[in-house]
C-alpha cells in the first residue's frame, strides 16, 4: 500500500516502511512486510485549515502519462512533467520533483509534492478500518498522529480516503483492501500548493488485469 503518510508510506531494502516526512525518502516511521506479489490483485469490492490544494488544475489526458505496475496489475496517469521511480518489488514514487537532482531540506524542494504507492500485507485478516487502526496505533509516531478525516469512497476501488497529520506535516491518504493485502497510496504534504493533483490520479486507478 521521502518526505509515502501514517502514517503509512515507502519501502527500503527488503521490506516495506511508511515515510512520513517532508524530508528525503531516508526517513523511516514504521517498518511493515510487504504483501508477496501475486498473480494479480483482486479487489475486496470492497483538513485542516491550510491553504486549499483542489486550486491546483486537474491535468487533462494530453497533459498525463500512463504508468503501468505489471507486479500488481494496475495503471494509473500523472501529470507529463512529474518524474516517477519503481523497484522490484512494485513500489513506485510520483514527484512533481525530480529526486536525483532536488534541492531543499532532506532533498525535498518547498511547495513540492510526492505520492507513495505500495500494497501491504495484511496477516490478521483485518477489516480496512480494523487495519488502519492497529497501523496508526504501531507508528513510531503515533502520539504526533491526528486524524483530520476519513471518510469511505466508492471510486475507483471501495476504500477509505484520509487526511492526517505527523507534526506539521499533511498527508492525504487512499486505502483499500486488495487480496490479502491492503493496497496504499499517499500524498505529501497534503497543503502542498502542487497536491490538488492527488484525487485526480486516485480517480484515474484502474486494474489492468
Amino acid at each position: 500500500m521521502g518526505g509515502c503518510g501514517a502514517a503509512l508510506l515507502g519501502l527500503t531494502g527488503g521490506v516495506g516502511i511508511l515515510i512520513a516526512s517532508s524530508g528525503g525518502e531516508g526517513e523511516v516511521v514504521q517498518q511493515v512486510q510487504t504483501a508477496a506479489p501475486s498473480a494479480s490483485i483482486a479487489p475486496v469490492v470492497t483538513a485542516s485549515p491550510s491553504p486549499s490544494p483542489s486550486s491546483t488544475p486537474t491535468p487533462s489526458p494530453s497533459e498525463t502519462l500512463t504508468y503501468t505496475n505489471s507486479i500488481y496489475g494496475y495503471s494509473l496517469q500523472y501529470p507529463r512533467d512529474w518524474f516517477i521511480q519503481t523497484d522490484p518489488a512494485g513500489y513506485a514514487i510520483i514527484a512533481s520533483y525530480d529526486p536525483a537532482t532536488a534541492k531543499g531540506v532532506g532533498g525535498f524542494p518547498p511547495g513540492a509534492f510526492k505520492i507513495d504507492i505500495t500494497t501491504l500485507e495484511n496477516p490478521k485478516n483485518l477489516t480496512l478500518s480494523e487495519w488502519i487502526a492497529e497501523f496508526d496505533k504501531t507508528s513510531a509516531e503515533y502520539d504526533s498522529l491526528t486524524v483530520e478525516s476519513q471518510s469511505e469512497v466508492s471510486t475507483p476501488v471501495p476504500g477509505i480516503m484520509r487526511t492526517v497529520r505527523l507534526g506539521d506535516v499533511a498527508i492525504r491518504e487512499y486505502l483499500f483492501q486488495a487480496g490479502s493485502g491492503v493496497f496504499y497510496m499517499s500524498g505529501r504534504p497534503a497543503d502542498s500548493s502542487a497536491a490538488g493533483v492527488f484525487d485526480p490520479i486516485v480517480q484515474s486507478f484502474k486494474f489492468s488485469r
